[in-house]
């Protein structure tokens, strides 16, 4: 491999940390350390029985299995419902907390978190997706049409409650929720006209604003029965797309909603465990400290494609690393491209080379 040369003097402790780690072929083994939240579920409770701890358990697992893979029909997986239904095993932690609900009683509700080394072995072992905790951001949009007011856009103020159901739908699937601020720059750029007829120009430009690569339109009304219908609209790299939906409430209707979309959106971004590895070469620039070098590593051995990071060669501030990942080269560089403190790099004498990126 062709060596790097850097006009950084280096400290003299900092070489020679690079000299042993170097010379001993350290490897750092990837651990699972994801958003707490992701593998932690709160499931209200009529009691403290066993029969409701019990249903509490497989409730929680079942939201945690959604989350983790991405996907809201995971559990329809004969090998996942069967794990559903006894969930014990995978349970790490349990308690009971008492919170006051919108009506002003009193609730129980059940914390459950969940082994993330069991949640994602039951899933490897099903040919299940998993989605790492590494989410962009979706920038979503509501539009109604009511009757005698016309098509509008829906923010916090006009239809609370909706907003409400959104943020918590997102949450239960771990998605991160980018909302519009809906002032005269959106209305200028994307009026309540062009978002409910999918205007693709005024989407781009629109999202543009927030800098976000995934968005999704939902617009919906009331029927005269009191029904509710709407339309998705999802942009979603290849996996984007358009769904007509319909339920007897609009709470339902932006549940369904948010399912589609964050289906879509976490089938770009998800990856299937395999039995076996590859390995994936990383050059790092800009590693002029130990610290530098600690947290690269530390980064790298926490993404949930890694298996481990192996440090091939060391070379004033470059390093030169080998990876062994699961669920291939694309997907795991998608999340490294995403990552602030790597900025991808172009090599002039490769200029096909993908796995170069400079540490900042």
């Amino acid at each position: 491999m062709q060596q790097h040369r850097s006009n950084t003097v280096l400290p003299p402790l900092w070489r020679l940390c690079l000299l042993l780690v170097t010379l001993l072929g350290l490897s750092s083994t990837a651990l699972a350390v994801p958003l707490d939240e992701l593998y932690q579920a709160q499931i209200t409770v009529q009691d403290k029985s066993q029969k409701e701890r019990r249903r509490a358990e497989s409730e929680g697992l079942k939201a945690v299995l959604v989350k983790i893979s991405g996907n809201s029909k995971t559990v329809n997986n004969p090998q996942i419902a069967a794990a559903v239904k006894s969930p014990g095993g995978y349970v790490s932690e349990f308690s009971y907390q008492s919170r006051v609900g919108e009506d002003g009683s009193r609730q129980v509700v059940a914390d459950v978190s969940y082994s993330p080394a069991m949640v994602d072995q039951l899933l490897a072992r099903t040919g299940r997706p998993i989605w790492p905790a590494d989410r962009p951001e979706l920038l979503v949009w509501l539009v109604v049409d009511q009757v005698g007011e016309g098509r509008s856009h829906v923010s916090p103020d006009s239809m609370p409650e909706a907003y409400k159901q959104l943020q918590l739908c997102a949450a239960s699937r771990g998605q991160p929720l980018q909302q519009p601020l809906l002032d005269l720059e959106d209305h200028l750029t994307l009026s309540a006209r062009d978002a409910w007829a999918f205007d693709r120009t005024a989407l781009v430009a629109a999202a543009r604003r927030y800098k976000v690569q995934q968005w999704t339109v939902l617009r919906f009304y009331e029927t005269s029965s009191g029904q509710f219908r709407g339309t998705v609209q999802v942009e979603a790299g290849a996996h984007s797309g358009l769904e007509n939906i319909n339920a007897p409430s609009l709470n339902e209707l932006i549940r369904k909603g948010v399912d589609i979309a964050v289906d879509r959106v976490a089938a770009g971004a998800t990856f299937i465990r395999q039995h076996t590895a590859e390995e994936f070469a990383l050059l790092l620039e800009n590693i002029d400290s130990f610290d530098d070098y600690q947290a690269a590593i530390e980064l790298l051995s926490e993404l949930k494609m890694v298996r481990s990071v192996r440090v091939a060669s060391a070379v004033g501030d470059h390093l030169d690393l080998r990876l062994t990942i699961d669920g291939g080269a694309p997907g795991l560089l998608r999340i490294l491209n995403r990552n602030k403190r790597l900025e991808p790099l172009v090599s002039l004498d490769n200029p096909g080379a993908a796995s170069r990126f400079r540490w900042r």
